[in-house]
């Protein structure tokens, strides 16, 4: 409703109409005027959606706390320590999820492609976001591998979850399990040399990586379901 109130005007330009979602800040829905200078009607929706948000979030932290801050541990001394489950929750609430950062991450690479040219930015999504569908996959199947969730933060953790991941699929179908495993060490390499070499990187190299991405993300959602 606030960007609908909003009457126009941005940094990139300032006679543009309504809210531009690529040009403008959320920050922009409360000020009182607009870029353009007009009195905006946004401030209002702004203020009212963000009170509501803030009160949300903070029955979910009521709710939890005490639910889990009476806790005692075998001592008999309050823990006073919040279990994964509120982060979870939290960050389900937030759209941080691992099937919403791996759909952002697919679209930002199609429009650093076709919309910015800026195609090594787009290979480093285009990795990320079939990374991101890993993590969603082991999530759906219960694997064991999320439940060693410290694992994940050290050196080698990709490699990690790539060959978890290709574990299941070679109990599922081999052919796929071979493409996939090739294919996203490839996509993985190109991704280093994206982030971390001077190379020249076109757009046929950008598409490449982008469509591999779709591909590899199509073999895991074939298959997710699947015992």
């Amino acid at each position: 409703m606030a960007t609908l109130r909003y009457p126009g005007g941005s940094q990139v330009d300032i006679n543009s109409v309504g809210y531009d979602w690529k040009n403008n800040y959320i920050s922009n829905l409360f000020g009182e005027k607009s870029f353009n200078g007009t009195k905006s009607g946004s401030r209002f929706w702004a203020m009212n959606a963000i009170s509501l948000r803030v009160r949300h979030l903070h029955q979910i932290f009521a709710d939890c706390a005490e639910s889990y801050f009476g806790e005692y541990d075998n001592t008999g001394i309050n823990t006073g320590i919040l279990p994964c489950s509120l982060s979870t929750h939290f960050i389900e609430s937030m759209n941080n999820s691992y099937i919403k950062r791996h759909e952002e991450s697919l679209k930002s690479s199609e429009l650093l492609i076709y919309g910015h040219a800026h195609y090594s930015n787009s290979i480093h999504c285009s990795y990320y976001s079939v990374f991101q569908y890993m993590l969603h996959f082991h999530k759906v199947r219960r694997s064991r591998i999320l439940q060693d969730r410290h694992k994940l933060a050290n050196t080698g953790s990709h490699d990690l979850i790539i060959n978890a991941t290709f574990d299941i699929l070679l109990t599922i179908d081999r052919q796929k399990a071979g493409y996939f495993y090739k294919q996203i060490h490839r996509l993985k390499a190109e991704r280093v040399i994206a982030d971390y070499k001077e190379q020249h990187i076109d757009h046929a190299r950008g598409t490449i990586a982008y469509e591999m991405a779709k591909r590899l993300t199509s073999i895991l959602s074939e298959t997710i379901e699947i015992k």
